[in-house]
């Protein structure tokens, strides 16, 4: 029983020792300098519950380890033209199968159909509502796994949190004693996001 449980331990140790060995002496994969492909995105909690929409991805690549990288989704399923963009930094590591980034996007949301403002008439009883697009500053955080079948493609997977600082709706009054304007911030507000995507380097 003892010898069984050396050689099992054995066995153990020298796999580990193996695969430590073949990770320390892996070389970093050398990327192009471009990539861009089609992506499908899905948010969760943008404006009310869940969207999801086509998009397309590039990068410029400085190195094996930092790039420039953006995105553009367009958002249809929920009547409100949904368009989020976002270029920033993403670093990490990648090996020759496999990539694992951070990613910080500033950028924006823009919504069509969003209640802008609205005027209340106090001596009428009559308002009026004001409806159009609304554009607001959005930051993306999260991680990003990478897959290399081949020296010109890729396929990726995104997960992170898209804070958008949403924008603030006016309220206005007219009339004999109206009483003051009021203006409405909802504030920051947390979308989870995952997208999935191919890509072709060049």
């Amino acid at each position: 029983m003892r010898s069984t449980r050396v050689s099992h331990s054995l066995v153990v140790y020298l796999a580990a020792f193996f695969i430590f060995a073949a990770f320390a002496h892996a070389q970093d994969s050398i990327p192009s300098r471009f990539e861009v492909g089609p992506a499908f995105t899905a948010v969760h909690n943008l404006n009310v519950g869940g969207d999801a929409g086509p998009g397309a991805e590039g990068d410029i690549n400085f190195g094996s380890h930092v790039a420039l990288d953006s995105s553009f989704n367009w958002l249809p399923n929920s009547g409100s033209q949904t368009v989020i963009f976002l270029i920033g930094a993403k670093a990490g590591i990648r090996r020759e199968h496999f990539g694992l980034f951070a990613k910080v996007r500033p950028g924006f949301v823009s919504t069509a159909h969003n209640l802008q403002g609205a005027t209340f008439n106090v001596d009428t009883g009559q308002d009026s509502a004001r409806i159009g697009r609304i554009t607001e500053r959005a930051l993306d955080l999260g991680g990003i796994a990478e897959y290399y079948p081949s020296a010109h493609w890729l396929v990726r997977w995104d997960m992170g949190d898209t804070m958008v600082s949403e924008a603030r709706t006016e309220f206005n009054f007219i009339g004999t004693n109206a009483p003051p304007n009021l203006s409405v911030t909802r504030g920051i507000t947390s979308h989870f996001q995952f997208s999935t995507s191919l890509h072709y380097r060049f």
